[in-house]
């Protein structure tokens, strides 16, 4: 089965996307030397339907870690979405999950005082009896610190809004940048249970009725 994915009209064999995408992603080398940001477990993200209407809430399971090795910025984030989410929000309606990874290019500080940790993701929207059905890649931006509260992060990526998530049962400790350079600690939460992070072209998104259709 191929699948089209995306404006870049790539096309990739099934088979060999699930082997690269279910291969264990190799932790050697990839936890940076000064750590910015590390957290992961159990959150819940707030987001209003796509139709518009009072907001709603998702649970979502993530990991991350962002740092440097010496000048040059490290990490890696994954989020993944149960049915709810990926019914909302997925490409190829109708989802039953969705999950998106992605590797840390650039860490910041902006004159508010959020820490911004940027890069490029990959999406992947699964279907109960089709398997992979969209695929694309897209720059990320995840927002921490300032005046967000301590257990508290924004996603965004693709088209989608930006989301609003709260982490629930795991940890997030946040260290601006330049307090890494001056040796200061982070100031961090860490609720019910402490988790070691898992580490490791714009996007012109739209419905991608091909890749999901049934026989």
């Amino acid at each position: 089965m191929h699948l089209e994915l995306g404006r870049f009209r790539r096309r990739l064999l099934l088979p060999a996307l699930a082997a690269i995408w279910l291969a264990p992603i190799s932790a050697e080398g990839q936890v940076p030397s000064d750590v910015v940001v590390n957290g992961g477990g159990s959150a819940v993200l707030t987001a209003p339907p796509p139709e518009g209407g009072a907001d709603r809430k998702y649970p979502v399971h993530f990991t991350m870690i962002a740092g440097f090795d010496e000048e040059t910025p490290r990490g890696h984030i994954s989020f993944t979405f149960g049915q709810a989410f990926a019914r909302d929000w997925g490409a190829v309606p109708p989802n039953d999950a969705m999950s998106v990874a992605g590797a840390i290019s650039a860490i910041t500080e902006d004159a508010d005082g959020f820490v911004h940790l940027t890069g490029t993701l990959t999406e992947v929207d699964f279907t109960k009896g089709d398997g992979v059905v969209f695929l694309i890649d897209d720059t990320f931006d995840v927002k921490l610190g300032g005046t967000l509260p301590a257990d508290e992060l924004v996603l965004q990526w693709c088209l989608l809004p930006a989301f609003s998530i709260r982490v629930t049962n795991g940890v997030l400790t946040v260290i601006p940048p330049a307090a890494v350079a001056r040796g200061e600690d982070g100031i961090g939460i860490a609720p019910h249970l402490s988790v070691v992070a898992d580490t490791g072209a714009p996007c012109a998104r739209g419905r991608n009725e091909t890749a999901g259709a049934r026989p």
